[in-house]
């Protein structure tokens, strides 16, 4: 007996089948574009390329906007010294003037290789490897919403495990 209930799901479980497995090729063709660059970065010597980069901030706060006088402004920058990931900066200058609050603080150079990059790249793969797992586990729930007769039935309760357990990664 066809009802609409079990249409509906059924549709619902084929569309999702259809647009999961093109999520997943195009994943795939990302992975293979990663795993090209990896070797590529492999191959080549270390200091093929490097980057070397220096950044100066400046914060301004208009004290005035807020409410705040001067003389009731004080801004905490950890004992002088400012932290950005592995770059630190202890140059800090904290200036208040005529209704504003100026934050400058210049960073040293940070230096970047492609040994650096190709880390990225195999952890991006990696993570990238899971989310995949995790589709393929999806496209198999879809398939039993497209063959069930009610979204209750064993298959799609056993199915919806399968996927719980792939998400975990």
């Amino acid at each position: 007996m066809e009802n609409p209930i079990k249409r509906k799901i059924n549709v619902f479980g084929k569309v999702m089948k259809i647009i999961t497995t093109v999520i997943i090729v195009l994943l795939l063709v990302a992975e293979g574009f990663m795993l090209a660059g990896s070797i590529a970065l492999a191959i080549l010597p270390k200091d093929a390329v490097t980057v070397e980069a220096a950044a100066q901030i400046n914060a301004k706060v208009d004290t005035e906007f807020f409410g705040i006088e001067d003389d009731k402004m004080n801004m905490n920058v950890g004992g002088g010294k400012v932290s950005i990931g592995e770059i630190s900066s202890d140059e800090v200058q904290v200036t208040a003037q005529d209704g504003k609050t100026d934050l400058k603080a210049d960073f040293g150079s940070y230096y970047f290789n492609l040994n650096d990059a190709l880390v990225l790249i195999v952890f991006g793969m990696i993570s990238l490897a899971s989310i995949i797992v995790a589709l393929f586990f999806f496209k198999a729930l879809m398939k039993e919403f497209m063959l069930c007769d009610s979204p209750f039935c064993d298959g799609v309760v056993q199915k919806m495990k399968n996927f719980a357990i792939a998400l975990i990664p």
